[in-house]
């Protein structure tokens, strides 16, 4: 078949057509579509969304995107992904419009997934069971400033914290009495920094935390009222070659008391960030808990 001229425009108008519709579906998935992107690398954006979450948007007059406001939002029961930036400040500033949120059946959070999620909003109670990877600043400020959340934040199934993941993720909700990580084995880069700074938790075990980078615990319970933490999985090789994982972790915490195995007194013992007590004051580090290998 021979196009005239005339067909060929039509012809043209409708890829055109279909290509911003195919974006907007896409998009729609959570997955971001530039406007450099070639048609040809379309399959490759689909292929991200891989059971991500697809949710109504809109720009807000602060420029930013928003889910359509929901008193209690719950993920869908097959969404089992959150695609970068595919919550990203969803319900920021959303005063009390938002008063909680079930991430339901959510293993997978990629990079900035929830980034000021709920930012500076009336939100009580989040649902994390789910959760078993959290990627690259996936939580970042996600709940930070939210001062009627309290009660436990449970992540029963969380394994991993990539790096920035949960920096200022909880910080300054001040009702927040305890965290549940019983099954944390990873901290990448910075993976905690100032997560639960100004808290109301008391104790808190990192049972099974083996493998922690640069900078993972900044500042993370600082200014809270923590009585005891302990790291009973550390080994003396979890450390990757940093010194600096504790850094004020206690910073304005007073009478606090810190447990480690007994075989690792010989390896952070004279780091400068223990010997200070973490940044807080009267702090104690006792090496009572048994060995690891």
């Amino acid at each position: 078949m021979t196009l005239i001229p005339s067909e060929i425009n039509t012809e043209l108008n409708n890829l055109q057509s279909s290509k911003a519709a195919i974006k907007n579906a896409i998009e729609s998935k959570g997955v971001i579509v530039s406007s450099d992107i070639a048609f040809s690398d379309y399959p490759d954006k689909i292929r991200e969304i891989s059971g991500g979450v697809g949710i109504p948007r809109e720009v807000s007059e602060q420029g930013v995107y928003r889910v359509p406001a929901s008193t209690n939002f719950i993920l869908p029961d097959n969404a089992t992904t959150i695609a970068p930036y595919g919550l990203a400040y969803a319900f920021a500033y959303a005063g009390d419009k938002i008063n909680s949120i079930d991430f339901n059946n959510i293993s997978t959070i990629n990079s900035h997934g929830c980034q000021n999620i709920a930012y500076s909003t009336g939100i009580t109670t989040v649902n994390c069971e789910s959760i078993v990877t959290i990627g690259e600043n996936g939580l970042w400020c996600a709940f930070e400033q939210c001062s009627n959340m309290s009660g436990v934040i449970n992540f029963a199934n969380l394994t991993t914290i990539g790096s920035m993941g949960m920096y200022h993720a909880f910080q300054l909700d001040e009702h927040i009495t305890g965290v549940n990580m019983p099954n944390l084995e990873t901290i990448e880069y910075g993976g905690m920094q100032e997560a639960f700074r100004a808290s109301s938790i008391t104790t808190m075990t990192f049972s099974k935390l083996d493998n922690v980078g640069s900078s993972v615990f900044r500042y993370c319970f600082g200014n809270s009222t923590l009585s005891t933490i302990s790291f009973p999985a550390l080994k003396t090789t979890s450390f990757n070659g940093y010194t600096d994982q504790f850094d004020n972790m206690l910073y304005g915490i007073e009478g606090c008391t810190v447990h480690f195995p007994s075989n690792l007194q010989s390896v952070i013992g004279s780091w400068s960030d223990v010997t200070s007590g973490f940044g807080g004051t009267n702090t104690t580090v006792v090496y009572d808990l048994p060995a690891t290998t």
